[in-house]
């Protein structure tokens, strides 16, 4: 007989009625057993039963089945961790079935016969895991699975793997009244396994957490269990049942002291059978005892209704490993998105991570807030990080704009500007064949002049290029410069075939006109069609739940409370309020930014007052701004640095 069948037996108390057929049946040696000539000494086998915490199956013959059924039940009702069965002895076994069936509480029949001669197997068969809990154990089955979906749903909703760990100790614990519970998580690395983790608790006291890479050995028990994916169970400790390695290893498992009588040791196993955690429980609490609660042994039973838990543990954690997977990839698409935006536009290096870590600390501040406008507004953290992608990707639609207008640091291309040096080079060599040949056809007298009339040309041109140089930087154009540019583009050149052009074509006189900046309106345009492009590319990806908004808080970033903003002109209430969050994180970032080289960057006080100064023509959020401000959320980003992208 096994260890855990001694147990078994042990724990159960035989009790034979001497009615007419039952009175030769004899119970095996090692069982504890009792014979009963009425229904008081009956009774008094209940109680003992109860209070020594014991299993009750009683040997009856028919015709007294009924009184004894209705005292054992009434005992039942009094104490309800009472667990009994009912082995009924029949002259006809078949012939009762047909008339009467099975009555609850009654584990089998069997002939006069076979109770005298075959007892034994008989009880060791209601002993199975669906025998004598059938009937006594119909409501404790029933909330044990009720205790087990519980766990499983709370399980199954997380999806941080380290806070997952912890609820497989806690819930353990508190499942199956252990006194100590220990969690190792497994990895493989260069064919070779390792615990890269532990959890450890203990009934009512804080759980710890040690992050420690271990090889794994099979001279322990968990290192059996991690490398075999075998459950094990080490019954009674203190009587010598184990199968404990004659060259034990001690340093994985819980110290096993004269305290400790019973361990089990699961492996949490993934959907492809791979051993993902190992779960080591330390003996347990007897739920059936009357009165307070005592260390007692792991029996065979706890081995079926512990592998249903690992099974779900196991899969569970499959599952957040999985969504941490898909969570690393998807960060990782994000900054590699990130890295192609700024590779195309290298002024704003490093603009959408603080536009992110910006927009992450106001959502954050706007949900701790206790007061004000938005003090019922709460973020979740899926939220927030929906917040932080959509910041991330705010302007990968830059992908679609012309690069020569990306990035455009001066007013002119560079194509244009050499083409308005070399017409004024063309000027200065028909100035100086306009010289030679006014020589020729006149006297040396009037010489002097033509040369002093062909250096003021060449100092005019060369005050042009000047004039269009200085027009050229993105710097604000005073009205001195309006009127010299008008000058140089009424300025024509006379071609060989009689033909005139003029010095400046009437687009780059425009871009040179430009009052503040360097883009055109056509250019401006074209820019701002980032904010469309952006939002063609992010719906046609299969966002997640948790990320079903993502495109439209992107494509709201430049949206304004008064309608004036940019692609479609929203109002307040049309703009998702993270948009908004992320609209005043994009404006202060595009003001202090210090890696723009095409303008100098605005001191942190004259930023905030710009964004009091759109606060208060309409363009910004009143609340926002001041949460902004109150609780300096541009500090998240002081220490970042301003990268430009090679």
């Amino acid at each position: 007989m096994s260890a855990a069948l001694e147990d078994l037996v042990r724990q159960t108390l035989c009790v034979i009625s001497e009615g007419e057929l039952c009175r030769k049946a004899t119970a095996p040696e090692g069982w504890p057993q009792s014979k009963i000539q009425s229904l008081d000494q009956l009774n008094a086998c209940a109680d003992r039963a109860v209070a020594q915490a014991m299993r009750l199956i009683l040997i009856v013959g028919e015709e007294e089945l009924s009184r004894s059924l209705q005292l054992l039940n009434l005992k039942k009702e009094v104490y309800p961790q009472f667990i009994f069965g009912v082995l009924l002895v029949s002259k006809d076994p078949k012939n009762f079935l047909k008339k009467q069936g099975l009555p609850f509480h009654v584990l089998d029949i069997l002939s006069d016969k076979e109770a005298k001669s075959q007892l034994d197997y008989f009880l060791l068969k209601s002993l199975r895991p669906q025998g004598i809990s059938q009937g006594a154990g119909t409501k404790i089955i029933a909330d044990t699975i009720a205790k087990l979906n519980s766990i499983f749903f709370c399980f199954s909703q997380e999806k941080v793997q380290d806070k997952l760990f912890e609820k497989i100790v806690t819930k353990a614990i508190e499942f199956g009244e252990c006194s100590a519970a220990t969690l190792f998580i497994l990895k493989e690395q260069y064919s070779e396994s390792y615990f890269v983790s532990k959890v450890f608790g203990e009934l009512n006291t804080p759980l710890e957490i040690e992050k420690k890479r271990i090889p794994v050995f099979e001279n322990s028990i968990c290192g059996y269990v991690a490398l075999t994916g075998k459950i094990h169970t080490l019954f009674n400790f203190q009587t010598g049942n184990s199968l404990v390695p004659g060259n034990y290893n001690r340093s994985y498992d819980y110290a096993i002291t004269e305290g400790v009588d019973s361990i089990i040791t699961l492996p949490l196993k993934n959907s492809h059978n791979e051993v993902e955690a190992v779960l080591q429980l330390i003996y347990k609490n007897d739920p059936n005892k009357v009165t307070g609660k005592r260390k007692t042994h792991f029996d065979f039973e706890d081995e079926t209704l512990w592998t249903t838990f690992s099974t779900q543990a196991g899969i569970c954690l499959e599952s957040v490993e999985l969504y941490a997977d898909v969570q690393g990839l998807f960060e990782g698409f994000v900054r590699a998105s990130v890295k192609a935006i700024e590779a195309r536009d290298p002024s704003t290096g490093g603009h959408s991570e603080r536009v992110a870590k910006m927009s992450v600390g106001l959502a954050k501040a706007v949900t701790e807030s206790e007061v004000g406008t938005y003090r019922s507004v709460k973020f979740r953290d899926e939220e927030i990080r929906e917040l932080e992608y959509a910041a991330m990707l705010h302007d990968f639609g830059k992908i679609g704009v012309r690069e020569e207008v990306l990035v455009k640091a001066k007013k002119l291309h560079g194509s244009q500007l050499t083409g308005i040096k070399e017409r004024i080079k063309i000027c200065k060599a028909a100035a100086k064949i306009h010289l030679l040949e006014n020589k020729l056809n006149s006297s040396a007298l009037l010489h002097p002049k033509l040369e002093l009339d062909y250096q003021k040309r060449s100092q005019e041109l060369d005050h042009y290029w000047q004039i269009i140089q200085s027009s050229n930087s993105p710097s604000i154009l005073k009205q001195e410069g309006v009127v010299a540019l008008e000058r140089i583009k009424r300025e024509s050149l006379l071609l060989p075939d009689g033909q005139t052009i003029s010095l400046l074509s009437d687009e780059e006189y425009q871009a040179l006109s430009i009052s503040q900046g360097t883009l055109t309106p056509d250019e401006r345009l074209e820019i701002e069609s980032h904010v469309k492009h952006t939002y063609q590319f992010l719906k046609m990806i299969p966002w997640t739940r948790d990320f079903k908004n993502l495109t439209e808080i992107a494509h709201c970033h430049h949206e304004k409370l008064d309608g004036t903003g940019y692609p479609r002109k929203l109002t307040s209430h049309q703009i998702p309020l993270q948009s908004k969050i992320m609209t005043i994180a994009d404006i202060f970032d595009a003001l202090t930014a210090k890696d723009r080289w095409y303008k100098e960057s605005v001191p942190l006080e004259k930023a905030t007052e710009i964004l009091c100064e759109e606060v208060k023509q309409g363009k910004l959020d009143e609340a926002l701004v001041e949460i902004f401000i109150a609780k300096q959320i541009y500090e998240h980003t002081i220490l970042m640095p301003f990268n430009r992208v090679a």
